[in-house]
């Protein structure tokens, strides 16, 4: 089985501030605490946490769609009117708690299998998630969201309500992210803030592919935002994608951490080691986006082995 269709969806009439006008599905009171997500448009994949719900075509969300750039370098784009929105699904809608392969348990969640396309969006919070198997396959117009960010005046992006994320699925290399699965597609969004990110097998670690299969960055968005890796062997990333961000502190793991392909409008890269062997490697693609934003390498004195490999292809910027 596989979440195929959007839980509301339906066009932006205006917006003001944190106040938005839809036209399309109805709204409900059960809507707040859901995410509103831009599938057109150039603030496609962005997301605003509803708040309160005024009527059933007028909302509130938790900060304006036009801001400040957060995290240095990423500028929210205001929607346009007629731009695509859909609502994401909750941990507790009967849509993804039915699902083949979901398990919910109080506040556990166990994925052994699920494919989300065709503009399903989940927002899990607070949660622990465990996949079992092999894990979640994203296609264009869908996506996970752990956790959620909320812009406040003159700061940065918050994280709020993280999960913590266990990866118990030795022998996919990694796969279990972004895959295209069979009907076609390529990987849509995957927001991942707070928490922690954990491997807890004995194989090879894992290099989650989080990218598309037609090198489109317009087509898809990563961002893992103040992530914390544990375990044994490791943990490693590829970040392909426009307004793609990785910000990760390594404990304790014992082999490679790194990030791969960050391209387009990448906005920051960066890695906090303690106790590993490498430091890790990013390789920079900016030839069709321009320059890949920041990165950021802390503490090296206390990596065992400082390893860094950065290469770059196209131009630097």
């Amino acid at each position: 089985m596989a979440i195929s269709t959007a839980y509301k969806s339906g066009t932006i009439a205006a917006i003001s501030g944190t106040t938005v006008t839809v036209a399309g599905d109805a709204l409900a009171a059960v809507d707040v605490g859901r995410l509103i997500i831009l599938t057109n448009g150039a603030g496609r994949l962005q997301h605003r946490k509803i708040t309160a719900r005024n009527s059933n075509t007028e909302i509130e969300v938790d900060h304006p769609w036009d801001t400040t750039p957060w995290l240095d370098t990423v500028q929210d784009v205001e929607p346009s009117s007629g731009d695509n929105f859909v609502i994401s699904y909750l941990q507790t809608d009967t849509a993804f708690t039915s699902e083949s392969g979901v398990t919910v348990s109080g506040e556990q969640i166990d994925i052994s299998a699920l494919i989300l396309n065709a503009n399903a969006y989940v927002l899990l919070e607070d949660a622990q998630v465990d996949l079992a198997s092999a894990g979640v396959e994203i296609t264009t117009g869908a996506g996970m969201v752990f956790g959620w960010y909320q812009y406040i005046q003159n700061e940065d992006a918050q994280v709020r309500n993280s999960c913590n994320i266990i990866d118990r699925s030795a022998g996919t290399g990694g796969n279990q992210w972004g895959r295209g699965n069979s009907a076609g597609g390529s990987f849509g969004m995957l927001d991942i803030y707070g928490g922690t990110v954990s491997v807890n097998h004995g194989g090879a670690a894992p290099f989650w592919r989080c990218y598309n299969d037609n090198s489109n960055k317009n087509l898809c968005q990563n961002r893992w935002i103040n992530i914390t890796a544990l375990g044994n062997p490791g943990l490693g990333s590829r970040i392909d994608g426009n307004r793609s961000i990785l910000i990760s502190t390594q404990v304790g793991a014992r082999t490679t951490f790194g990030v791969s392909n960050p391209r387009a409008a990448v906005s920051r890269v960066e890695m906090s080691a303690i106790d590993c062997d490498q430091a890790g490697y990013v390789w920079l693609d900016v030839n069709a986006g321009g320059p890949s934003g920041r990165l950021v390498f802390n503490r090296l004195n206390t990596i065992a082995e400082k390893i860094i490999r950065c290469s770059v292809s196209g131009h630097s910027g």
